[in-house]
């Protein structure tokens, strides 16, 4: 792979007063309010794949926290804790948006809609709030959050006094409402495409997957205990991924809803990260000796997607919704690739 030359950074400074450029990022409706717009030409060849199956990597540094814009003309992601915006079809359209003052990045939850996002470091959480431009620290007792995928709300454990719940509110928690009672605060959370299921689980080994419905609030156990590292909803809502770790290895399972069963006999191994098809019907992950794989969910059939020399972990995956190309965050590098798929 061709090395990256060096990167030419271009200042644009604006005279007079300070003054605050709003920016549409199109990224889900994020709206950034700063204090200038940093734009960087990039002098090098980004290396886009050409063929099927060909991967391309376009950042030299590491990024983390993928997400498309709302047109799906652009992607955003942090890198060395500054916030960027790409240029799907001009490689060399990136852009810096400059933010107050914050921890350092090591995980984004970016909203459905809005200009406010939150931010993790370590056990700390911060919420960007476009409105005054600042970073507000989440109370310690908010111990995992997750967006609704509609509407401007957030659902979380929150570990009070005098009990532990799952509950949904506006960002800045205001408007609580209560949705669950819950055993103990060591849970996390997904939730469904309409935002009125919530799986619970943990890591700890001993707890059950939960099923919760709003309105009811009962917790339904539908899968066993086992020490669960992550849960995704596919996008129709049927079916359900998650990972186990069973000494040190991951091992990704898919639940179907409806049916109330496993969907799957044996387990597939996993290596990073995972995501789901627009449709729900093929799941895209890495797995240490094959590399980027695809699920179907009907047939259970696994195909590997690149030459078998190339064995990519994924630490993120991105996939765009005409499934033309994966995007994703090398795990061994940090890098910013793209994958060929059509």
């Amino acid at each position: 792979m061709k090395k990256y030359s060096k990167i030419i950074f271009v200042f644009i400074f604006l005279a007079g007063a300070s003054f605050l450029v709003w920016t549409y990022a199109q990224n889900k409706g994020y709206r950034f309010q700063v204090s200038r717009e940093e734009n960087i030409t990039l002098t090098e060849n980004n290396k886009e794949p050409q063929n099927i199956g060909s991967i391309g990597y376009l950042t030299e540094l590491p990024v983390l926290g993928l997400t498309f814009s709302e047109a799906g003309d652009a992607l955003w992601y942090f890198s060395n804790d500054l916030l960027y915006r790409r240029a799907i079809s001009d490689s060399n359209d990136v852009k810096e948006y400059p933010l107050p003052a914050h921890d350092s990045v090591t995980y984004v939850l970016w909203p459905p809609t809005g200009s406010d996002f939150i931010i993790g470091s370590g056990d700390a959480r911060h919420l960007f709030d476009s409105g005054s431009n600042k970073f507000i620290p989440y109370p310690d007792e908010v111990k995992f959050i997750q967006w609704l995928p509609i509407g401007q709300k957030i659902a979380y454990i929150w570990a009070g006094e005098s009990e532990i719940t799952l509950s949904v509110a506006t960002p800045d928690l205001a408007s609580p409402r209560k949705i669950a009672k819950l055993p103990h605060a060591d849970f996390r959370l997904a939730v469904s495409p309409n935002g009125k299921s919530f799986l619970l689980f943990s890591g700890r080994g001993n707890d059950p997957i939960y099923l919760v419905i709003d309105g009811i609030g009962a917790l339904e156990e539908i899968a066993a205990a086992q020490a669960v590292d992550s849960v995704k909803f596919s996008s129709d809502g049927r079916n359900f991924a998650y990972v186990t770790n069973v000494d040190g290895r991951q091992h990704l399972f898919l639940y179907d809803i409806l049916e109330h069963r496993a969907a799957v006999d044996q387990p597939y191994y996993l290596s990073g990260d995972y995501a789901w098809s627009v449709d729900g019907k093929r799941l895209y992950y890495s797995v240490q000796d094959s590399g980027l794989q695809q699920l179907n969910v009907d047939d259970k059939i696994s195909t590997r997607l690149t030459d078998k020399n190339a064995k990519i972990l994924a630490s993120e995956i991105l996939l765009d919704n005409s499934e033309n190309a994966l995007y994703f965050v090398e795990k061994a590098t940090g890098r910013l690739g793209k994958l060929k798929l059509k």
